[in-house]
């Protein structure tokens, strides 16, 4: 019988931004050259079969996310679903799209300790709520900007989301701040 497989959480902080990137929907190794970067997605205990990468960062103010990743077969990206009034969330799970969770408050043993979920696609369309841990989800709604564009075969996406949307603090800043990335193909 085969041992179980152990999962390791990547690590790293949250680096700080000379400049912020430029949210054009075109992500360029020079200006996100002081971020995290990470190749690949998790798919279970393997890689995903598709190539992603992500890089993560951050200018005291705002915390930037991008990825480049492959495009189905077609080239096209799954994008049925429109951005909706300013409250209200899009069921963006049901299209091509980029997923997250962020745990910017993990070491804060007070109630402020929210982990914020979003799920974004390539037309600005969002679907985005707040968990307290202990469980129950609240209203939320980020004041995320994004951008995104086909290049070649590839998805280039592009958002930032205000520290203050958060909650967090510049002291918080030195403390770890958790994030998932996940992209959901929905055509392959």
């Amino acid at each position: 019988m085969a041992a179980p497989v152990e999962y390791h959480v990547p690590q790293a902080r949250l680096p700080f931004l000379k400049t912020a990137p430029a949210l054009d929907g075109e992500v360029h190794e020079e200006e996100w050259a002081g971020a995290a970067r990470m190749e690949g997605l998790g798919y279970g205990p393997t890689l995903s079969p598709q190539a992603a990468s992500f890089w993560v960062g951050c200018d005291g103010r705002e915390v930037f996310i991008a990825m480049i990743s492959e495009t189905p077969p077609n080239g096209k990206l799954l994008s049925r679903v429109n951005p909706q009034s300013e409250n209200g969330d899009a069921r963006t799970w049901m299209d091509d799209s980029v997923e997250l969770v962020l745990d910017p408050l993990r070491s804060d043993p007070t109630d402020r300790r929210r982990l914020y979920h979003a799920n974004l696609n390539a037309k600005g369309a969002i679907n985005d709520t707040a968990y307290k841990p202990s469980g129950g989800g609240e209203a939320w709604r980020g004041h995320w900007r994004t951008a995104s564009k086909i290049i070649g075969n590839r998805w280039h996406f592009e958002a930032a989301l205000p520290l203050k949307d958060m909650n967090v603090q510049e002291a918080d800043l030195q403390q770890p701040f958790g994030i998932r990335v996940v992209r959901n193909w929905k055509q392959y």
